[in-house]
């Protein structure tokens, strides 16, 4: 199976998000939340992310999942975190992340220089490297959706501020996140940092359309979805804006149900295509296993069919988000 660099960014950005819902996972362990309301949860993501960077050949990654594993797997059967060990997986959690920023912008250098090359460990690799062996520390020995169970962060752009205060006191009053942005720029800055689970934006503002915002969004995640909001939306302009890729249009003046329900479908294909991408991927990366007690067996047909199916699934998956992004 081939991975190019835009696979390589998306694990990373994807391992990263689920580290993170860990982080959050341990710090409510911290205040008293029970160990066992999150453990399988946490297993799981410790366990996939582990096997992602196996297949990704992310080595100094897999150490730090090795790890964060051996100490949490010593955790099964507690009713608390010990105040050390939690520091121990919070600092390791954090060096994880910061392997995966640096893969991640490996990667993307590869991407857009696909034809350089340089002898033995490019400048990246070395750094990585390095952190590890700086931070590195020595090991003392919710379903997915129990991590997930976060606010929805929900970006709206408008060059009205009065529509972007109805659209935040709206979605707050039903326990929704929700920055608003009258810079276009603002919304992008933002978008790099913390991703949104969603995005509004005016059709028509001074200096920006909400197709360019689209298009902008659609390049840093085609998977998050866009609806429009629009002053005068006539069948003309609904066209224009589902040939766009929107996943809804919403007139001006509108009313909170016609708000709340358009979003709530929204954040709701969000999750369903989040299940999906971390579905295949858990298939993905647990393939290493699987193909290692194949090949010990000698079962080399089956490896290579399941080779095939897998590559045709990276593919499809590929040139669907590549679609999304025309």
């Amino acid at each position: 199976m081939s991975f190019i660099g835009q696979d390589m960014e998306e694990f990373c950005s994807e391992a990263t998000e689920l580290l993170v819902s860990v982080e959050k996972a341990l710090i409510a362990i911290d205040k008293g939340e029970s160990i066992q309301k999150y453990y399988e949860a946490i297993f799981k993501v410790f366990y996939s992310v582990k096997g992602g960077a196996n297949m990704m050949g992310i080595d100094p990654l897999q150490k730090q999942m090795n790890i964060l594993d051996s100490i949490f797997a010593g955790l099964r059967g507690k009713t608390a975190v010990p105040s050390e060990a939690l520091a121990i997986l919070l600092k390791t959690i954090e060096g994880a992340r910061g392997i995966l920023a640096t893969t991640s912008n490996e990667a993307r250098i590869k991407k857009t220089t696909p034809t350089a090359e340089s002898a033995g460990a490019s400048e990246p690799q070395k750094k990585i490297e390095q952190n590890v062996k700086a931070e590195g520390i020595k090991s003392p020995s919710v379903n997915l959706t129990d991590l997930s169970d976060l606010k929805p962060m929900i970006y709206a752009i408008d060059d009205e501020q009065d529509i972007l205060d109805i659209i935040q006191f709206e979605l707050e009053q039903v326990g929704m996140e929700c920055l608003t942005f009258t810079d276009p720029n603002e919304l992008y800055k933002a978008f790099k940092q913390n991703q949104p689970d969603l995005v509004l934006t005016d059709m028509k503002m001074p200096g920006c359309s909400g197709q360019e915002v689209l298009q902008a969004i659609r390049k840093l995640d085609p998977d998050v979805p866009v609806i429009f909001i629009s002053g005068f939306l006539d069948k003309e302009n609904l066209m224009d804006a589902l040939e766009f890729g929107v996943f809804a249009a919403i007139e001006k003046p509108f009313n909170e149900k016609t708000l709340l329900n358009h979003v709530k479908n929204a954040l709701k294909q969000r999750q369903m295509t989040k299940f999906l991408n971390r579905s295949i991927n858990l298939i993905l990366y647990q393939f290493s296993d699987i193909d290692a007690v194949l090949a010990e067996h000698g079962k080399d047909d089956i490896r290579r069919t399941i080779r095939a199916e897998l590559s045709q699934l990276i593919l499809f998956r590929r040139e669907l988000r590549e679609f999304k992004q025309k």
